[in-house]
């Protein structure tokens, strides 16, 4: 894990995005693009990468299948920083995935992509499987703003066995804030990516009662501050989407539509996007889940 600090100005908008699976035939170029546009529209955004930009899935993997590639490891981390390089100072960097991790034994990719995109006056940062981002303001002497936990999730499996819909996503996100608030206990902000569900779990306006100047009193739990401990209803939790397709509109090289593991395992489709942290006059006003 890292700690790593950026300062940002008092109004901006962090973007959280991954899960791309270069090289697959299943990942979604297009909508990585959209994404980026969506970073470089406006100068006040930033991007930080969850991870699995790389679909990095080789011959001793039991997933692999040679006709559901496109390139190998190293062509598919030259494309990948390819379309990375136009962000320039607004990419902040981003924490390796486990589909990454599978190829450490041969080389860090993405480790290599982050020194690539760095020059001498920007640094993009490798955040290791996890990090802390403590984002700073401009001001002098800069202000805290708010902390950021990062992680790709490789731990996480979000399911529900309950019948009714709603009930599902209530214990999916249930589950979610459970295995991610014990990680971190000062953050305001707690992400994960990897399960490629795109979710965001506001903290919990919850009403409670108290006693003051002789009177029965009520208030609502609301978004924490900074400090050593923040309740973990009153974080945000993130699940940041991912740009990887359960059915490939591409062919393989049979000439027909592939089937991946995905659809081979009977896979729920799942939203594609990516999650947007909106910060005005130094205070998280909202996270967005912008869907493609």
């Amino acid at each position: 894990m890292r700690i790593l600090k950026f300062q940002l100005p008092a109004s901006h908008e962090l973007v959280l995005a991954g899960d791309l699976h270069d090289g697959s035939l299943f990942s979604f170029e297009d909508g990585f693009l959209e994404c980026r546009e969506y970073v470089l529209s406006q100068s006040n955004r930033r991007l930080w990468l969850m991870g699995d930009m790389q679909e990095a899935i080789i011959i001793d993997d039991p997933r692999y299948d040679i006709a559901s590639h496109q390139s190998l490891p190293y062509q598919s981390k030259n494309h990948v920083v390819d379309m990375l390089r136009p962000l320039g100072k607004q990419l902040l960097g981003g924490v390796i995935g486990n589909h990454e991790w599978k190829l450490r034994r041969f080389a860090n990719l993405w480790l290599e992509i982050c020194n690539e995109l760095s020059t001498d006056t920007h640094r993009i940062e490798y955040g290791t499987m996890s990090a802390v981002l403590e984002i700073w303001s401009l001001s002098d002497p800069p202000d805290l703003m708010y902390k950021v936990f990062v992680h790709h999730g490789s731990f996480l499996t979000l399911r529900s066995q309950a019948k009714d819909f709603e009930q599902q996503q209530g214990n999916i996100k249930a589950t979610f804030k459970r295995r991610m608030a014990p990680l971190m206990s000062d953050c305001l902000v707690m992400a994960a990516g990897h399960t490629h569900r795109l979710m965001v779990v506001p903290p919990t306006e919850r009403l409670y009662l108290y006693s003051a100047n002789d009177k029965l009193q009520q208030g609502y739990l609301t978004q924490g501050n900074n400090g050593e401990y923040i309740n973990p209803d009153q974080r945000w939790y993130v699940n940041t989407g991912s740009f990887y397709k359960l059915y490939a509109a591409r062919e393989g090289h049979d000439g027909i539509p592939h089937s991946g593991y995905a659809e081979q395992r009977g896979y729920e489709p799942m939203e594609i996007g990516f999650a947007s942290l909106v910060c005005h006059d130094h205070k998280l006003r909202e996270i967005k889940a912008i869907k493609l």
